[in-house]
């Protein structure tokens, strides 16, 4: 039983890892798209 929860502990913070590493990137592109809006307005301005 102890062995089967270390592994689902590693499976479970690989796919804490994982999803962490998608909400990042979903971030950064988020910021950028942001980031580009922000130079639109100024530029307009």
């Amino acid at each position: 039983m102890a062995a089967q929860t270390g592994v689902a502990v590693k499976f479970f913070s690989k796919k804490v890892e994982k999803s962490r590493e998608i909400l990042l990137k979903i971030k950064k592109y988020e910021d950028e798209k942001c980031y580009k809006t922000t130079i639109k307005i100024g530029v307009k301005l």
